[in-house]
């Protein structure tokens, strides 16, 4: 998330991070169907919506008990072997 001043160098902190927003920080969340997805080489564009209401105060995204929503663009970068090698996420 570039926009919103954090980043991941490991993928065990993405996963733990992704994990705490299933789980405790927007439990609720709902992501939205693919508005747009383009493939060019070995990266997938994909742009989607999701809502929910956070469950924690987050820095970058509101406070408990706020609505919130965001309109975000995933990118995936593909290696050789099929495995995702760079995940951004914009939104």
């Amino acid at each position: 998330h570039y926009n919103r001043g954090f980043g991941f160098s490991r993928a065990d902190e993405l996963i733990e991070t992704l994990k705490a927003f299933a789980n405790e920080y927007l439990p609720d969340r709902q992501l939205g169907p693919a508005l747009r997805v383009a493939v060019v080489g070995n990266r997938v564009y994909r742009e989607q919506m999701w809502t929910g209401t956070l469950a924690v105060d987050l820095p970058a995204f509101g406070s408990a008990g706020e609505a919130v929503s965001q309109r975000l663009c995933s990118v995936f970068t593909m290696g050789a072997d099929a495995r995702i090698v760079e995940y951004l996420d914009y939104g």
